[in-house]
């Protein structure tokens, strides 16, 4: 590809001559960092870049922020949407046109992605200011195969004519889906006045011309375009004269054969003036046979319309009829059923009632038994209390009877010792307790008996 070394050196060129008042690079992202730093440098009042890219617009966003210099990420297209990017091993060669011939330039190239992108037509992209400063402006357009398309879209909204210098970086050949040969865009950029000061041809197959528009060109053409137009209306008019000329001869003869025809369409206007009468007398006549017919007309059809209504009276009528004969068959089915059903209910009544009735008879003959067997149970209370009484009766007797033999048994102890006693000429201490408490014995043993 050509050494961005060529624009720069325009650039250069312009900026010293007379200073840029507008710069809008399309497709900046492809010429390098160097040609974008010396376009933030250019002192140009009006600064526009582009770049469909998004990897190369995301390496330009920092430089342009810091120079606050207008950044659109975005691809020229006829409408504003999207449109798919294709990426290419060798990243200068991508385009949103399809490859077309490249392949044959570069043998190895491939295709490595494609991506969607923003996309806008050059009109609203540009966003030219409608006032630029004393210096003049420039366009550079470096997008791969889009060229033909971009230049007629300028030239169709007549944005190309407010810049008066053009830097295009294309292809030499038709390498993309679309583009053209750079001799037929740079003819016809001759023919609206540009014309070719420089060429930059280090890489043959993608060249760099740098064209000027010239004024004084589209004025030449401007004033061969009026001139030419200034002849043939003044051949048109010389024309007109002498068709005028002729035209005035012919009129007196036709003069002369207009009179003749005149007359002779006043006879005739006469003959039919009276044939037209005649057929006014016989138009009323019709008109008032027709006005007769139409008022028949009219009468019979109010009749029929008043017949056809009373016809669909009685089918209504009729319909309601059949109607209120089927409903009432219905409700007949339905009585007859609900009858039928009524009676087979009142049979299951009936021998549910027998059922119920031999129910309560036999619910009667348990409840005597029940009755029964609650006097029995009474009885038996009765019974088992009077034996629970008994028995405490008992259980009291016995234990009156323990404290008896207990008593008794204690008695008989102090009777041997008193046995012992008497015997033992010596008698112990214990001996003696126990007469003593043995002379006790018959007063506790009464207390005992008398509770």
């Amino acid at each position: 590809m050509q050494n961005s070394t060529f624009f720069q050196t325009q650039l250069s060129r312009i900026s010293q001559s007379g200073g840029l008042g507008t710069l809008v690079y399309l497709g900046a992202g492809k010429a390098g960092p160097d040609t974008v730093k010396a376009c933030l440098n250019s002192g140009a009042e009006h600064i526009l870049l582009t770049e469909a890219d998004p990897e190369r617009a995301a390496a330009l966003r920092p430089a342009c922020i810091a120079a606050g210099v207008q950044l659109r990420e975005a691809a020229v297209a006829d409408e504003a949407g999207e449109r798919p990017f294709h990426i290419f091993n060798i990243r200068s060669l991508s385009s949103c046109c399809r490859p077309d011939g490249l392949e044959k330039v570069f043998p190895g190239l491939r295709q490595t992605d494609t991506v969607q992108v923003k996309a806008e037509p050059v009109t609203s992209l540009l966003d030219m200011p409608e006032r630029t400063g004393p210096g003049c402006n420039l366009l550079a357009i470096d997008c791969p195969g889009q060229e033909a398309e971009i230049l007629r879209q300028l030239q169709a909204s007549g944005l190309l004519s407010k810049f008066q210098h053009l830097y295009l970086s294309l292809p030499a050949a038709p390498l993309y889906e679309g583009s053209e040969p750079m001799a037929e865009i740079l003819q016809r950029l001759h023919t609206a006045g540009w014309r070719l000061r420089h060429t930059e041809n280090q890489d043959p197959d993608f060249p760099a011309c740098f064209l000027e528009q010239e004024p004084l060109v589209l004025q030449v053409a401007d004033l061969e375009k009026k001139l030419a137009a200034t002849g043939a209306a003044q051949q048109a008019s010389e024309l007109r004269s002498a068709e005028l000329e002729a035209k005035a001869g012919h009129q007196a003869q036709a003069r002369e054969q207009a009179v003749a025809e005149r007359d002779s369409a006043r006879a005739e206007a006469a003959e039919l003036t009276a044939k037209v009468a005649e057929q006014d007398a016989e138009t009323a006549r019709q008109a008032q046979a027709l006005e007769q017919a139409v008022a028949e007309r009219d009468s019979a059809r109010a009749e029929a319309a008043e017949l056809a209504a009373k016809v669909a009276d009685q089918d209504a009528e009729a319909a309601r009829q059949a109607q209120a004969l089927e409903q009432a068959v219905a409700e007949r089915d339905s009585a007859r059923a609900e009858a039928a059903a009524l009676a087979a209910k009142a049979a299951d009544q009936d021998a549910e009632a027998a059922r119920q009735a031999q129910a309560l008879e036999q619910a009667a003959a348990r409840e005597a038994e029940a009755r029964k067997a609650q006097q029995n149970l009474a009885v038996a209370l009765r019974l088992q209390s009077q034996r629970e009484a008994d028995l405490k009766e008992l259980q009291a007797r016995y234990s009156a009877l323990l404290e008896r033999q207990e008593a008794q048994d204690d008695l008989l102890q102090r009777t041997k010792a008193c046995l012992a006693y008497l015997v033992d000429e010596a008698p112990s201490e214990e001996a003696g307790l126990v007469l003593a408490e043995a002379a006790a014995a018959p007063a506790r043993l009464k207390e005992g008996q008398s509770t």
